[in-house]
């Protein structure tokens, strides 16, 4: 049942990131055609100031932190290029260009973070190492990606009070066969 969960979950915070990738996209466009006026910096200045910092055990209420999600969402981009988490590409491994994305996703999630406390630290290595992967373009295998996995899994195990990593395959299927779900035929991946 657990696994079972933890797949329902897996594929729900896959089908939120397409969601948001498409409507960024679109948004995007949008912000480019709008003038920039007085309005438009006071709307965004009070949405930030809705939206509160981390907090520990924020999983207990992700509608009150939505901080907290975007620490989930960047340990679910970096456990993805470093072989910890389940993924589906289709039968292939991840090329280049996959980790590129997922290292800017990570980043994306990382800075979209406020938090102003005890572990801020912690939270800038992270982003500042993942900066680094992007400029150093890293891939597989390379250790700077362990070390912003290890980083953001902390930061994630502290402000949730857990973060489970499944030991995977190239193409992204469990190594053991307790982390895998019933019924899922992996050879289809």
């Amino acid at each position: 049942m657990r696994k079972l969960m933890s797949f329902v979950l897996l594929l729900a915070v896959t089908v939120i990131l397409v969601v948001f990738a498409v409507n960024n996209d679109t948004s995007n466009a949008d912000e480019e055609n709008k003038s920039s006026t007085k309005d438009d910096i006071e709307t965004d200045r009070m949405n930030n100031d809705e939206r509160p910092d981390l907090a520990v055990r924020g999983k207990d209420g992700p509608i009150r932190y939505p901080t907290n999600d975007n620490l989930r969402l960047a340990h679910i981009h970096i456990a993805v290029i470093t072989y910890k988490t389940t993924f589906n590409n289709g039968g292939n491994p991840l090329n280049q260009e996959s980790f590129q994305n997922a290292l800017n996703g990570t980043k994306e999630k990382l800075t979209a973070i406020q938090y102003d406390g005890e572990k801020k630290d912690e939270l800038q290595k992270a982003i500042d190492l993942t900066n680094q992967a992007i400029d150093q373009n890293a891939g597989k295998g390379d250790p700077i990606l362990d070390d912003i996995h290890q980083n953001v899994h902390d930061l994630l195990e502290y402000f949730d009070g857990e973060a489970k990593d499944i030991e995977v395959d190239e193409i992204g299927n469990p190594l053991n066969e307790e982390d895998k779900i019933p019924g899922i035929d992996y050879s289809k991946w």
